[in-house]
Formats: C-alpha cells, sequence, structure tokens
C-alpha cells in the first residue's frame, strides 16, 4: 500500500491540473437559470442594486490549488470582479420577475460578498472539490434609506470524481452560485419586504 501512494498523489496532482500554475475561472450565473418565481408575485418596482463590497478574507483570489501534500501552490482566480458576478445574478433574477433596475428607486439593495470560495481535498482515490458562495443582503426603502430586510444566504456543492480541470471547478462554484441564489428568489420574507 505505502509503495502506491506516490503513484496516487501524482496522479491526483495529474489529474486536478497542473498544481504549481495559477487558473481563472469563468464563473457566472447562467441567465437560462433566471425564472419566474415568489418575486414576480410583488408589483414592479424600480430597483437600484449598488455595487456590493467584498468582506472575503482573501479578496484578491477564489480558492488555491494544493498538492497531495496538502500545500498551496498556486492561486485560483475569477475572470470578472467576484461582487460583479453576483450582482448581475440579483439583477438577472429581479428583471425576470419584472422587476425595472433604474436610478429612481422606490427599493434599495445592498449587500456584502462574505464567502466566493473553491477548494479540494485530494484522497487515495478520488478528489473532492467544493464551492462555497455567501452574502448578505439588504433591502432599504428607496426614499427613506430605511433598511426594511437584511439576510445572509449562502449556497454550497461538491461532488468527487478521479480528477479534474478547469471546467470541473468552475462549474463546482457555479452550482454553488446558483443554489445561493435560489435561497434569495424564494424567500418569501424578501418578497413581503419588496411590497411593502
Amino acid at each position: 500500500m505505502t509503495e502506491r501512494m506516490p503513484t496516487l498523489f501524482a496522479v491526483a496532482l495529474l489529474a486536478s491540473g497542473c498544481a504549481f500554475t495559477d487558473a481563472t475561472l469563468k464563473v457566472r450565473y447562467d441567465e437560462a437559470l433566471a425564472a419566474r418565481g415568489p418575486l414576480s408575485s410583488v408589483e414592479p418596482r424600480r430597483v437600484e442594486i449598488t455595487p456590493f463590497a467584498d468582506k472575503r478574507p482573501e479578496i484578491d483570489k477564489i480558492g488555491w490549488k494544493k498538492n497531495g501534500y496538502g500545500m498551496k501552490t498556486a492561486s485560483i482566480f475569477s475572470e470578472k470582479p467576484v461582487p460583479e458576478v453576483v450582482r448581475n445574478a440579483l439583477a438577472l433574477e429581479l428583471a425576470k420577475n419584472g422587476h425595472l433596475l433604474e436610478p429612481d428607486p422606490q427599493v434599495k439593495l445592498t449587500g456584502d460578498v462574505t464567502e466566493f470560495w473553491f477548494h479540494s481535498n485530494i484522497g487515495f482515490f478520488t478528489i473532492e472539490f467544493v464551492g462555497t458562495v455567501g452574502i448578505t443582503l439588504n433591502v432599504l426603502d428607496g426614499k427613506t434609506g430605511e433598511v426594511v430586510y437584511s439576510r445572509a444566504y449562502q449556497g454550497n456543492y461538491n461532488e468527487k470524481s478521479l480528477g479534474g480541470l478547469d471546467g470541473t471547478w468552475e462549474r463546482v462554484l457555479n452550482t454553488a452560485l446558483e443554489r445561493m441564489m435560489h435561497q434569495v428568489v424564494t424567500d418569501v420574507r424578501l418578497v413581503q419586504a419588496l411590497k411593502r
């Protein structure tokens, strides 16, 4: 068994891409996923989404590549700024549900990106790929600036396989983003706040 360990580590490294080369992922919210749901029950609102603040511990990257010993060997980046990715996802859902993104808002949405991270756990025979996306979203009265609702949302996704490349990593993070957005658009209390 011990004779096979170096070989298994080597296979894991090869299967997960070059461990010493930085990677840039195309993380985005698929427009086709935006669908009419509970948000469409609200009379169309004029909404402004301010740029999200990036409150992640490491804002210059979205993950690390690691070797078979768990050591960091290279960085993983997002092709677009993380706050922009999240804001665009929210804008797509609001527009799909009949709300107007305009500068004279009845409702203002602000928020922080708290998590947007990819990591992998290398085992003897498989690699676990894990993605986590989290935000805090605030709903403000467009005229008074009063915060009428605030909530943290989080989406997680993981899968195991014998290996994966950039496409696998993108799928994992995109799915985590999709799950987080599903929490947002199905939040009954958010719908109630918009109705105010």
